[in-house]
């Protein structure tokens, strides 16, 4: 499917529900916030210092999707993932065959199965499961395998993965993670830590704001979708996906690391179909700034930011306030961050797990599948 035209009845919660967050209305973020980055754009740079073998991802809600997505595709680069509020491989593929007479059968499927956002607002749901099928997502993965569209799933065995779920979460319920759990298990997959937080709605959950910026209690629902948990997520799945070579002492983060580059060399002709944004930042710790060969390796780390929290609508919340940057000083990990734009079919800026940017979103041809991989690539100096 290459777009959200939806015809009425369904246009108009198009704009509202497509995919994970509401409109800024809580007003958390404050847009007078300094913006935290080097001047000027640069071209992504090389550090023949990254561990090739050290690459993880993780992230939020559609970036939580996309984050399992990709480590499913690239299962032989990826070596761990961490997600929050995310759902299984092909969620929205489950769509039955007779939703094909409903517009957009699979972003129905999405916003009332691996989604609860039209949950109870649609008629349909009477008649949908209440959560994705664990099976069903495995399936689909050794389906892809075999048409060779993406890496062998006997990589995903050794990986490490860190999964949350907030108890108050009503845009992508704890019972989409566990599917999510379960599918990996399926999978082989046995470094797993899942947490869930009773009192947590739909966020990334921080230990406590970052300098200049406000956070949402943990079980309130809003932007920047930084949420107050007394829980650092960025600590702990880092933790987790590094272990045993994990520093818990954090540093402090220097602006001057925060590199604002170029990502349309990497979208190229893909730019608008893929909605990615034309800049996106990554994190070079201190450690890793000079070429300089050092007795401990730098790493890799790739971190996707949920539907409306791009920086063009929450700015440096998500890439400085996330609680990444801390936690790659001390340890010597490079955090990418790459960036979506809103676009008519994508007014929320959301990562694509459902199709809007072609049939092959899933697999590695996919556009925005095969940016994300050309960026690493440049940093891993492959």
């Amino acid at each position: 499917m290459s777009g959200l035209m939806l015809r009425k009845p369904y246009r108009h919660v198009t704009a509202c529900a497509l995919i994970w967050l509401t409109l800024t209305e809580s007003g958390a973020f404050s847009a007078a916030t300094e913006f935290r980055t080097s001047p000027g754009v640069q071209p992504l740079p090389a550090m023949e210092r990254v561990d090739k073998s050290s690459v993880t991802v993780s992230g939020l809600s559609s970036g939580g999707f996309f984050a399992h997505q990709f480590q499913v595709a690239y299962s032989s680069l990826v070596e761990g993932a961490g997600i929050v509020a995310g759902g299984p491989y092909a969620c929205a593929e489950q769509a039955p065959l007779w939703l094909k007479y409903f517009p957009n059968q699979a972003l129905t499927y999405g916003l009332t199965v691996c989604s609860h956002i039209l949950r109870d607002k649609s008629w349909l749901a009477y008649w949908l499961p209440d959560a994705p099928d664990p099976v069903g997502s495995s399936e689909a993965v050794r389906r892809e395998h075999v048409k060779g569209t993406i890496d062998d799933p006997a990589n995903l065995v050794g990986a490490r993965v860190w999964l949350w779920a907030g108890g108050k979460d009503n845009v992508v319920p704890r019972a989409t993670v566990r599917v999510l759990k379960q599918s990996y298990e399926l999978l082989g997959v046995t470094q797993i830590r899942h947490v869930e937080e009773e009192r947590a709605n739909h966020g990334l959950p921080i230990e406590e704001p970052a300098e200049g910026g406000t956070a949402l209690a943990c079980e309130s629902f809003g932007s920047p979708f930084l949420i107050d948990c007394d829980y650092d997520a960025a600590k702990l799945l880092l933790d987790h996906l590094y272990q045993p070579n994990f520093n818990a002492a954090p540093a402090v983060p220097s602006q001057n690391n925060l590199l604002r580059f170029d990502q349309t060399e990497f979208s190229g002709a893909n730019e608008t179909k893929s909605s990615m944004h034309s800049e996106g930042y990554v994190y070079v710790p201190t450690g890793c700034a000079t070429d300089a060969q050092a007795a401990v390796p730098c790493r890799l780390h790739v971190a996707f930011h949920g539907c409306g929290q791009s920086v063009e609508t929450v700015r440096d919340a998500f890439f400085w306030r996330a609680g990444y940057n801390r936690w790659a000083e001390a340890n010597n990990i490079v955090v990418l961050y790459p960036q979506l734009t809103t676009r008519q079919f994508n007014p929320e800026g959301c990562w694509d797990w459902w199709g809007y940017s072609g049939s092959d979103y899933l697999v590695r041809s996919g556009p925005q599948m095969r940016a994300v991989k050309a960026m690493i690539d440049r940093i891993v100096g492959k």
